[in-house]
């Protein structure tokens, strides 16, 4: 239950990491296109170009491309040579010849997991639960926030008839038909907009006795903007990027741009609904909102009409220069943002997610190298001296793994895969065919000690009750005809030299045996007996 969760969680934490930096060259154009072209774009543009943004960072949707660094070793597939077991000669007098590579320390290969292991099986995890803790942190401060206002809108109050009225002409002015509650709160100091589905506009007390009808009026066509808009939907889609996105600086960056270009291209849809001489009076009421309202909070996906100081001063450089999209600005802003579109949907290939495999299948091979080359390549994430035969340098290799991926275990099952093996000797590592295995000098299995499932160890497993001797001939076709089954009459036990995983399932076989009998078994083999020929005269 617990393991595939972490896998899951793994896998959707590499996505994110991987998407968060796709998004980073993006995020910077934009953020360059804001300040560069800020004259040629309109407010509504560079809004639209946040929507490409977050479309990339929160969709698995779009086509892949593989963003992983290439591999070390490139070979062309139709110059390599035959992967066939027939090119692998089998020899016991070869010529070991050494080569540049590492592996991990030989003592170690049975114990200790490679580095690329302890980073899988520790290190994802561990991050994987840190980014979800986070998580949980940030959402539990959003809805906490968002709770607040849900119990301010149900503690509001009805609003007066001038209140109403203003709402009424709002949205006959920017031709909004649906329902749009107000309400009136003591437990604000600012307009807020809450909820999407079902918008409640939420204005302090005091607001009326402080405003005059216009003012008010600008306040609520800003408001109804939103709602036209579907900012609200927008504003859940940035902080729930803002919340997966945490441990990226420049994603928190971009959501506060986000915000802000939505707020000023909010104020361009209610300034195309004002007359002109109206703008500066808009302006106005926003700087005097400023002077006794403090600004909504940022950590409660709402809408209010008050942001930060600085981004005050943007929307009222807009609001001063503001002006209808002509058709040369409508030309460029296409252009950008169906760039910016196609941009968005590009995803990265996940190759880190990918689970390794235990062994490698030939037929499904995506590239061919030698046998040198391969362990040239491992020399990159291992530590210790490979000797190989000099006939078998250029035996052919199937990998369908991305170098960066292959952990020792998954070597040994490349060299298996392959008709090779590798055992240790002295201070270094020798690589030999398969069928070299019953003259190599293979170690003996070591109770409590857990080795990779392709690694040939020899093992003395006993019988307790079973005849050994008899169930040799059952044990024999369980063991590949290059490996060792014999049996030992004098200690009741069989000998077998195997990879690992396939010595733990014969040890069960026989744990299966023996419990099939009460008493032990006689061991005693009759031998057949042969009929005398009669001579003649007999």
């Amino acid at each position: 239950m617990i393991e595939p969760f972490m896998q899951a969680l793994s896998e959707l934490v590499v996505w994110l990491a991987l998407t968060s930096l796709k998004a980073l060259p993006l995020i910077a154009a934009i953020i360059a296109l804001r300040k560069f072209l800020a004259h040629n774009l309109s407010t509504t543009a560079r809004y639209c170009l946040w929507m490409a943004t977050l479309f990339c960072l929160i969709t698995p949707l779009g086509w892949q491309v593989d963003w992983r660094i290439a591999r070390p070793v490139e070979v062309n597939a139709h110059q390599a040579p035959s992967a066939t077991k027939d090119a692998v000669k089998s020899t016991t007098a070869h010529r070991p010849t050494p080569v540049a590579s590492q592996l991990p320390p030989a003592e170690n290969l049975a114990t200790e997991p490679p580095q690329a292991d302890v980073i899988s099986q520790y290190g994802l995890p561990a991050i994987s639960l840190l980014w979800l803790a986070a998580v949980i942190c940030l959402g539990t401060v959003v809805l906490s926030n968002l709770k607040d206002y849900y119990i301010f809108k149900r503690r509001a109050g009805p609003p007066g008839a001038r209140l109403l009225q203003l709402l009424a002409a709002g949205k006959a002015r920017l031709k909004l038909d649906c329902e749009v509650r107000i309400r009136r709160s003591a437990d604000i100091n600012t307009p807020v907009m809450v909820g999407w589905l079902s918008p409640a506009l939420l204005v302090p007390y005091h607001i009326e006795e402080q405003l005059s009808d216009k003012e008010l009026n600008f306040i609520l066509l800003h408001e109804l903007a939103h709602i036209k808009r579907r900012d609200i939907l927008f504003n859940w889609m940035v902080t729930a990027v803002q919340v997966l996105h945490w441990f990226n600086p420049l994603v928190w960056l971009a959501s506060r741009l986000m915000r802000a270009d939505m707020e000023a291209a909010c104020d361009a849809l209610v300034l195309r609904h004002l007359p002109d001489s109206d703008r500066r009076r808009y302006g106005n009421t926003l700087i005097r909102l400023s002077d006794f309202l403090p600004p909504t909070p940022s950590a409660a996906p709402v809408m209010g009409i008050l942001e930060t100081h600085s981004e005050l001063v943007e929307r009222l450089k807009m609001i001063g220069k503001f002006k209808h999209l002509n058709l040369k600005t409508a030309i460029l802003a296409g252009i950008i943002l169906s760039a910016a579109g196609v941009l968005s949907v590009i995803q990265p290939a996940n190759g880190a997610s990918e689970k390794v495999q235990s062994a490698v299948n030939a037929t499904d091979a995506s590239e061919l190298i030698t046998l040198g080359q391969l362990v040239n390549s491992m020399g990159m994430r291992f530590g210790d001296k490979i000797l190989i035969g000099a006939d078998h340098t250029q035996a052919a290799i199937a990998v369908n793994q991305d170098f960066g991926t292959i952990t020792y275990s998954d070597f040994l099952s490349l060299l298996k895969i392959n008709g090779y093996t590798s055992y240790k000797d002295n201070d270094s590592i020798q690589v030999i065919p398969l069928e070299d295995i019953r003259s190599a000098p293979i170690p003996v299995m070591q109770e409590g000690v857990t080795y990779p499932d392709d690694q040939f160890v020899t093992a003395l497993l006993k019988m307790e009750k079973a005849c050994a001797l008899k169930r040799l001939p059952i044990i024999r076709p369980m063991v590949a005809p290059y490996n060792v089954a014999a049996a030992d009459g004098g200690s009741n036990a069989l000998l077998v030299t195997d990879t690992y995983s396939n010595v733990l399932r014969l040890k069960d076989l026989i744990r299966q045996i023996d419990a099939q009998y009460d008493e032990k078994e006689p061991c005693r083999l009759e031998r057949p007996r042969t009929a005398r020929k009669k001579t003649q005269g007999s």
